[in-house]
């Protein structure tokens, strides 16, 4: 078999349900050069049984199964360690890809050097398949310089779509690859954008599965949502979510491979930008309330099934 070009890695813990329409939307994909990694995080459902079934057929697929659940974090590391191909994307097990999905976004990367992930837009679909809606991530990040990347990216982002791209592997493995925390997601994209540019497909490839069992449906808590991430995190004194991950958004300028100077402009167009939004969002929340409407005027930073 070629060497692959793609790896694409599914992690799933008691996935059952839609595991074998997310293999098979990959199975399905146009470029034919691919790894297909799966870890299953020691289900206690049918997904081994569904994974094992669907690598029986296909010479691509790799399983891989864990002893035990050592959480969502580890678990898409651990697929970006075992990759062998120069592109990597990781599929959640409940989300699906039209069959261009791959071949659009590796054509983006190899026409654009200095870009290091490249993203389709997104399509909401319900538990049944059913598209509900459709979502503008606005994070096509092409500009040259890097602080004016970090300030778009901070002043766009909501839902993380785009980390469910294509990046490469080598700049995506040498970021701190997905932690163990609520917007960890989120930390991740802006490191790739410090990085190098930020690609959108302009076609809707990615359909994100809005359900009850999805990670943010059901960890309601931050506590909980934490767990999901990492089972055996030790409890500690947290921030709010929005001052921790100001405090992450700015060691990931600290830590980027970037002249010192170029690393202080990112810094401070990242506290800027943030405390821009930050003052938006309280100036809505209090007009809704002088009006006596509902509503919480937040979002949720997550791209993460």
């Amino acid at each position: 078999m070629a060497a692959p070009r793609v790896s694409v890695g599914i992690p799933v813990y008691n996935g059952a349900a839609y595991l074998d329409e997310a293999i098979r939307s990959v199975q399905a994909q146009t470029l034919d050069e691919i790894e297909i990694l799966i870890s299953d995080n020691g289900s206690t459902d049918a997904s081994r049984e569904i994974a094992a079934r669907r690598a029986a057929g296909d010479a691509r697929i790799r399983l891989v199964r864990q002893a035990e659940n050592r959480g969502a974090a580890w678990n898409y590391n651990e697929l970006l360690r075992l990759a062998r191909a120069p592109l990597f994307k990781w599929t959640p097990a409940d989300d699906r890809m039209a069959p261009l999905h791959l071949e659009r976004c590796v054509a983006a990367l190899e026409a654009a050097p200095s870009a290091v992930l490249a993203y389709p837009r997104t399509e909401l679909i319900d538990a049944e398949g059913r598209v509900t809606g459709v979502y503008d991530d606005r994070l096509a990040l092409t500009e040259s310089e890097p602080w004016r990347r970090a300030a778009h990216f901070v002043l766009a982002i909501n839902l993380c779509n785009a980390v469910l791209g294509v990046f490469r592997r080598d700049v995506l493995r040498r970021t701190r690859q997905i932690q163990g925390f609520a917007g960890a997601d989120a930390v991740l994209l802006l490191e790739a954008a410090l990085r190098g540019q930020i690609l959108e497909i302009p076609d809707r490839l990615f359909q994100r599965r809005i359900h009850a069992a999805a990670s943010h449906e059901a960890n309601c808590s931050r506590a909980a949502l934490e767990r999901w991430f990492d089972p055996n995190a030790a409890r500690r004194f947290r921030l709010p979510v929005r001052y921790e991950l100001l405090g992450a958004y700015l060691r990931a300028a600290y830590e980027a491979p970037l002249p010192a100077g170029q690393r202080f402009l990112a810094a401070t167009a990242i506290a800027g930008c943030w405390s821009y939004r930050r003052t938006r969002v309280t100036l809505g929340r209090w007009r809704r309330r002088l009006r006596g409407d509902a509503g919480t005027g937040g979002g949720r930073w997550s791209g993460m099934a």
